[in-house]
């Protein structure tokens, strides 16, 4: 995986992430879904997410988000709670999920000394098939057992 040199995501941006989402029910083989990043900040106004349109279930979360040339910019981190946000307000969310930053990851990964790659300065967009087929090279499902 390569994380973009950019950033800055905008708003407006097509995105896709990689993933396993409910992977007990349907394929257990990795799954892309695409989206838009919707805002450059999540829950609270926090700088260190932002909220995507990608559909997410359980599975997705620790995937990446990825922007058009396959670079990753984020990483999946949830959704809102629908049955608390429809008991509060009456209102049931659509579609309203949230990723890390790739500023938040990037800090976290220099603080722990973990290495990782950027992109090129200079990169093309790519077809969801090559996004596709490259995330999945770098992106594993973990299953965790109580």
């Amino acid at each position: 995986a390569k994380f973009s040199r950019s950033l800055t995501p905008r708003v407006g941006e097509e995105i896709c992430s990689y993933g396993f989402p409910l992977a007990s029910i349907l394929a257990s083989t990795g799954s892309l879904s695409v989206g838009t990043l919707n805002s450059l900040s999540g829950i609270g106004n926090n700088v260190a997410e932002f909220q995507i349109s990608i559909p997410i279930q359980p599975g997705n979360s620790g995937g990446p988000v990825l922007n058009r040339k396959g670079h990753v910019i984020g990483i999946i981190l949830g959704k809102l709670d629908d049955a608390a946000l429809a008991s509060a307000t009456g209102q049931i969310p659509q579609n309203v999920n949230f990723a890390i930053s790739s500023l938040a990851v990037n800090a976290f990964l220099n603080a722990n000394h973990v290495p990782y790659r950027r992109s090129g300065w200079l990169s093309f967009s790519k077809s969801n098939e090559k996004i596709a087929a490259e995330a999945q090279k770098y992106t594993v499902r973990v299953i965790c057992y109580r």
